[in-house]
């Protein structure tokens, strides 16, 4: 709890809200289970989450994710037992992880892109008790499969939504820190795969204090959520009450008119997918006004300039780092606007 309190969690929240997140601290440890609970008590009717799919309120999020969540102990996940997602950005990977969070499982997050050898060497070193899979894209769009594992209890395949409608039984709340680790899974430059894990807690980097990012507004999660930076935005997102705008498949298109149709407040993703919507034709740029943008959040060691200068012409100086406003660009943007001036002039 008093991590949260330093770490800010609880300032951002009204007081009424505040006093039910730390109930459900107190209840669910520092998860993302306790985040949507109180956000289910202090606005259940706010939107929670708005995907290619559907769109759930907070309420409706808190209710889904607790039937997962005693669906999943029905089928032997618990404290300290592992299960992996490999899946797009939607709401059933929201769902998985307060669902575990429930139930303090860990999580692995693979890639959507990871093949079957990945997926059986994940399964061979942590012992998995069961599968979440994404249909083929071929299949139809039904929402992921769970699968029993080699640890598990030997259980039928079922779809996510199967799982949550038939659930009974809720677990009941868990008593001091979790132990649980959401295990992040990238593609290594060197090729093969980065593992990262980490604590299933609310406590994120200090990154967020870097970037002016408010309580209850509308986040579009572009950087897949089973990398650090897409991970880091879900979780601050739920911290903050926020609204969740997501997609499977990024498309920049897509992504454009998204930021305009649901007046997104904040962009988080990767350069080379900031590259793709900027390089759209500058007629397609201006059909999608988007006056409510005020944070565009890019994950990454370096921003070149040849993506920060014409997004920052597009979009203003919304341009930021886990490490703060990107100044170096502002810098640049000046400059090649006083080039540019010089160039006309002669």
């Amino acid at each position: 709890m008093g991590r949260e309190v330093r770490g800010g969690a609880l300032l951002r929240w009204r007081p009424a809200g505040a006093l039910q997140l730390a109930r459900a601290v107190r209840r669910w440890g520092a998860t993302a289970a306790a985040a949507c609970e109180a956000a289910a008590l202090a606005f259940p009717e706010r939107t929670a989450i708005l995907d290619d799919h559907a769109a759930f309120t907070f309420a409706q999020l808190n209710e889904r994710s607790a039937a997962l969540s005693g669906a999943l102990q029905q089928r032997g996940v618990g404290p300290g037992s592992t299960i992996a997602v490999r899946a797009g950005n939607h709401h059933w990977l929201v769902e998985t992880l307060i669902a575990a969070a429930r139930v303090q499982a860990n999580v692995a997050l693979l890639d959507p892109r990871s093949d079957a050898h990945h997926l059986s060497r994940i399964a061979s070193r942590e012992h998995l008790r069961a599968l979440i899979l994404d249909p083929e894209p071929s299949g139809a769009r039904r929402g992921p499969v769970m699968f029993a594992a080699g640890a598990g209890p030997a259980c039928p395949p079922a779809r996510l939504d199967e799982l949550i409608d038939g659930a009974a039984a809720q677990p009941a709340g868990v008593k001091g820190e979790i132990a649980a680790h959401v295990i992040l899974s990238e593609p290594s430059p060197q090729g093969g795969w980065l593992y990262h894990r980490r604590p299933a807690t609310l406590t994120a980097p200090s990154a967020h204090r870097a970037i002016p990012l408010r309580p209850r507004q509308r986040t579009m999660i572009c950087a897949p959520l089973c990398s650090r930076w897409g991970h880091f935005h879900l979780m601050l997102g739920l911290r903050f009450g926020s609204t969740l705008v997501l997609s499977e498949q990024f498309d920049p298109l897509h992504a454009l008119a998204a930021l305009a149709e649901h007046r997104v407040s904040v962009l988080a993703l990767r350069a080379e997918m900031l590259a793709a919507i900027v390089g759209l034709p500058a007629a397609t740029l201006s059909w999608y006004p988007t006056p409510e943008l005020r944070v565009i959040a890019l994950g990454g060691p370096s921003l070149p300039g040849e993506v920060a200068i014409p997004a920052m012409r597009h979009f203003g100086p919304v341009l930021y780092t886990r490490r703060g406003p990107a100044m170096i660009t502002l810098q640049s943007l000046s400059l090649a606007r006083h080039l540019e001036g010089s160039v006309a002039a002669a």
